[in-house]
């Protein structure tokens, strides 16, 4: 099942009015995109960020306070990384640091631009 907000968030009206702002680009990060064919028609592109099964366990454990045996029944209720991989324009591996990340998505930001002919704009990371 789709989050309601989600779908309304992409509404066609959603669409127009980024158009008519000149935004050459909206990035979305929805949870149950996937799930959604809706949501994927309009995606010119979907990126897929995948992490082996030690580094997913560690975070949820860390971030959300969970027991190991917790994070691995959470891990195991979601489709897998390869399920979720095979629908991806681009696959992005989160095995290392966060600045690691950080660059490989500044070298896949500039190729969507050029490969798209979007003028680039790459803004500081969010710091937590």
């Amino acid at each position: 099942m789709l989050h309601s907000a989600a779908l309304r968030l992409l509404s066609l009206q959603t669409v127009t009015v980024l158009r008519e702002s000149g935004a050459e680009v909206a990035v979305v990060e929805a949870i149950k995109l996937l799930e959604s064919k809706r949501l994927i028609e309009i995606c010119t592109e979907i990126w897929v960020v995948t992490a082996d099964e030690e580094a997913q366990l560690q975070r949820l454990m860390q971030a959300r306070a969970m027991d190991a045996a917790e994070a691995r029944r959470r891990l195991a209720a979601q489709s897998s990384q390869e399920e979720k991989s095979r629908h991806a324009t681009r696959v992005i591996c989160n095995d290392g640091t966060r600045e690691h990340l950080y660059a490989t998505l500044e070298t896949i930001w500039a190729d969507f631009c050029l490969l798209h002919g979007i003028t680039m704009h790459m803004s500081s990371p969010v710091q937590e």
